[in-house]
C-alpha cells in the first residue's frame, strides 16, 4: 500500500514540474506578444469573450483569425471616413512610417486561448436506469390490461428475458492550472446488474411441454458495483498543442461482486416426467453480511476501513485525442487497465442441491406419493477469496467539426468491453451530435452500449459560476422495445467554479 501512494505521488510530482515548466514558456509567449502589441503591432488577445468559457479547449482556426482581421479592417475604413479630409492626410503621412516598421508578431494557428470552461470546479452527477426486453409502455398503458402468458412467452426472446439495472454516481474537483495543464480528484460509484429467465422456462410455465418434451433452462445472476477514488492528471503536447492526453490512476473496492452463476433446470417426459433441478448463486461483498441479512438492520461495526481498504485494487485510464485537421479530432483510450486486482474475502452462497424435484414415473399407476419434492434453499456465509478487476473498456472515436470549431460536434464511436461479470466480451457502437453555445449544451446520442440499445437526450444550462445538467435515455436489450420504453434512466448534476 504504501509502495503503491509513493508510485503515485511520484508520477504526480513529475506531471507537476513539467506542467509549470511548460506553462512558463507559454507565460513568456503571451509575454512577447504583448509587448508587440504595446509596441502598437497587432494586438493578439488572450482570452477572447468570456462567454466562449463553455469550451473546454476552443481554438483561433485560421478562417476565424482572418474573419477577426477582416472585420478590423471595414470598422477602421469606416471610421476613415468619418474623419475630416486634413486628418485622412496625417494618418496616410504617419501609415508611412508603420509601413517601415517591422512585421508585428502575429497569432499562430492552433494557439491556445483562454478561458476554460471553469479554472476550478466541484461537480456532482449521478444517474440511475432499468432495463428489460419483454414488457414496455405500451403493455401497461392499456384500457384493458388482459395477460396472455402463452402470447407473452413467444414474445420472449432467444436469449431470455433480460433485466438490466445500472447507477453510476461521482463527485469530482478539478484544477485547470493552465490551458495546456490541469489535474483533478475523483470519487464514484458505478455498475450493473444483469439477471436473464430462460425463454425455455418461460414457454414451460405458460404452455407445459407438449411440443418439447425434452428441455433444459434456468435463472442466471450477474453483474459488479465499484467504488474507487482517484488522480485525473491532463496535458497538452507536440507542436501547436495537438496532442491531448490524459491519465487516471484508481484505487477501487468492490461493493458487491456476482460472478455469472444460477440454477437450472432439465425436463424429461419420455418415458415419465421427471424434473432434476440445481445450482448455486454466489455474493462478493467486501463486508460480512450475514448479521445485516438475519437481522434486517445495519450495524457500524461491520464497517471495518482497515479491512475493507486491504481488498482494495488498482487500476488506471488511459486516453488521447489528437487534433488532425481544424474539422477532425480523432482520440481513443483504454478504461480500468488493471495493475493489481481486487480480493473480496466475503461470500453468500445461495445453493439449490441438485436432485429430482418432480417424479412422475407412479402417475400412470395413479400414485401421487413425493410427486413434488422441492429442498430447501441452503444459505451459507463464509469466507473464500476472489480476485477481482474492473471491465476493461477500449474505445476509438472521431470528431467531426463541420464550422471548424466546437459549436457542432459529431462523434461515431466504437470499442469493446472485456473482464465482465458475465465474462463475456461486449461490443459497444454509439453515435452521437453535440451543440455547445455560451450557454446552451444539447448532446443526443444513439447506439448499442454495454448490452443495451440506449438513446439518450442530454441538456446543460452553463452560467459559467454555476451548470446544470439534466438528461433522459431509453433502453433496453432489444432494439425494437428500446423505442417502447421498456426501459428508461435519468441523469442529473450540477457544476460549480468560476
Amino acid at each position: 500500500m504504501k509502495k503503491t501512494i509513493t508510485l503515485i505521488v511520484f508520477i504526480f510530482g513529475i506531471f507537476t514540474s513539467v506542467a509549470f515548466a511548460q506553462d512558463r514558456e507559454w507565460q513568456e509567449s503571451i509575454r512577447e506578444q504583448a509587448d508587440s502589441a504595446a509596441d502598437g503591432m497587432t494586438v493578439v488577445t488572450n482570452g477572447g469573450n468570456a462567454d466562449d468559457g463553455w469550451a473546454n479547449d476552443v481554438r483561433l482556426s485560421a478562417e476565424e483569425a482572418n474573419d477577426l482581421s477582416d472585420d478590423s479592417t471595414l470598422a477602421v475604413s469606416e471610421e476613415v471616413d468619418d474623419l475630416p479630409t486634413d486628418s485622412v492626410v496625417a494618418a496616410s503621412e504617419e501609415e508611412v512610417e508603420v509601413s517601415q516598421a517591422p512585421k508585428p508578431q502575429t497569432k499562430k494557428k492552433g494557439k491556445l486561448v483562454f478561458p476554460y470552461r471553469r479554472f476550478v470546479e466541484f461537480g456532482v452527477n449521478g444517474s440511475v436506469g432499468l432495463s428489460n426486453n419483454f414488457a414496455g409502455l405500451s403493455d401497461i398503458l392499456r384500457k384493458n390490461i388482459m395477460l396472455d402468458m402463452s402470447e407473452l412467452a413467444d414474445r420472449i426472446k432467444t436469449d431470455g428475458w433480460n433485466i438490466n439495472m445500472n447507477v453510476n454516481a461521482d463527485v469530482f474537483f478539478n484544477f485547470n492550472i493552465s490551458p495546456r495543464w490541469g489535474f483533478g480528484f475523483s470519487s464514484s460509484v458505478s455498475g450493473d446488474i444483469n439477471a436473464t429467465l430462460s425463454k425455455s422456462l418461460m414457454t414451460l410455465l405458460a404452455k407445459g411441454n407438449i411440443s418439447n418434451p425434452s428441455q433444459s433452462g434456468g435463472v442466471s445472476v450477474s453483474g459488479g458495483v465499484f467504488t474507487d477514488v482517484g488522480l485525473d492528471m491532463h496535458g497538452r503536447f507536440l507542436k501547436d498543442n495537438k496532442l491531448k492526453v490524459s491519465l487516471i490512476p484508481s484505487m477501487f473496492v468492490p461493493v458487491v461482486y456476482i460472478p455469472k452463476s444460477g440454477i437450472t433446470y432439465q425436463l424429461n417426459a419420455h418415458d415419465a416426467l421427471t424434473v432434476t433441478a440445481g445450482g448455486k448463486i454466489e455474493v462478493f461483498t467486501p463486508i460480512y453480511t450475514e448479521s445485516i441479512v438475519e437481522n434486517s438492520s445495519f450495524n457500524m461495526d461491520v464497517l471495518n476501513i482497515n479491512s475493507i481498504l486491504g481488498q482494495r485494487g488498482f487500476d488506471f485510464t488511459l486516453t488521447a485525442e489528437y487534433d488532425l485537421f481544424p474539422w477532425l479530432n480523432v482520440g481513443g483510450g483504454f478504461t480500468h487497465i488493471p495493475l493489481s486486482p481486487a480480493v473480496l474475502e466475503n461470500r453468500m452462497s445461495a445453493t439449490l442441491p441438485n436432485g429430482v424435484i418432480i417424479d412422475g414415473s407412479g402417475l400412470i399407476e395413479g400414485a401421487t406419493d413425493n410427486l413434488i419434492n422441492i429442498p430447501d434453499l441452503e444459505i451459507v456465509y463464509d469466507k473464500k477469496n476472489l480476485k477481482i478487476i474492473r471491465p476493461m473498456r477500449f474505445d476509438i472515436y472521431a470528431d467531426y467539426k463541420p464550422f471548424n470549431r466546437n459549436l457542432f460536434i459529431i462523434r461515431p464511436n466504437i470499442g469493446f468491453t472485456v473482464f465482465t461479470p458475465e465474462d463475456k466480451a461486449r461490443f459497444n457502437a454509439t453515435l452521437g451530435v453535440s451543440l455547445n453555445t455560451p450557454v446552451l449544451l444539447i448532446h443526443a446520442s444513439s447506439g448499442y452500449d454495454e448490452l443495451l440499445w440506449k438513446h439518450k437526450l442530454w441538456l446543460g444550462l452553463n452560467l459559467r459560476v454555476i451548470e446544470i445538467d439534466v438528461g433522459l435515455h431509453l433502453s433496453s436489450q432489444d432494439f425494437k422495445q428500446s423505442f417502447d420504453m421498456s426501459g428508461a434512466g435519468i441523469t442529473v448534476g450540477v457544476k460549480l467554479g468560476f
